[in-house]
């Protein structure tokens, strides 16, 4: 259990360098949503230690680190964080492809609800709106196996 607690706080930290990590102009627009990869991971995978209280800890830190209002992303993350719990039984038994429309879907609340706080009217015929779901969706398979590899080398670790 400890392996999979390290785990779970080094993929949190690399997930919001990751989120904060400066883009060229023409790339920011495609900016997957690292953190959200990894609470969608460790909720639906491990979900005893992964709650509501931990994914608002987090999207405070990135409020911190990216200098933006403080609790705009806690809250986006914790309605996220709450529609994957609903959803956690039968998402791992979606097959890899509808996954990735969830986080699209996800994603797509997560980015309303943030320019909804931030003051900015969630135009979704933005590209850059839809830039950032499409790009997140397709490193879910990546992000999921890679995670699942280390999740199963800590708790072969553990024994």
């Amino acid at each position: 259990m400890k392996g999979e607690r390290k785990l779970k706080i080094l993929s949190s930290i690399l997930a919001l360098i990751l989120m904060i990590l400066p883009l060229p102009e023409w790339a920011v627009a495609y900016r997957p949503n690292w953190i959200l990869l990894v609470v969608v991971f460790w909720i639906v995978y491990a979900a005893d230690s992964m709650g509501i209280t931990v994914v608002w800890f987090l999207g405070i830190c990135l409020d911190l680190l990216s200098g933006s209002t403080l609790g705009q992303h806690p809250v986006s993350l914790m309605v996220c964080a709450f529609i994957i719990i609903q959803l956690q039984q039968s998402f791992k038994i979606y097959p890899i492809g509808q996954q990735c429309l969830v986080i699209v879907f996800l994603v797509l609340i997560y980015l309303a609800i943030t320019r909804w706080l931030f003051g900015a009217k969630p135009v979704i015929d933005d590209w850059s709106f839809w830039m950032s779901c499409l790009t997140t969706a397709f490193l879910w398979p990546w992000a999921f196996v890679l995670l699942r590899e280390l999740r199963r080398n800590s708790l072969a670790s553990d024994l």
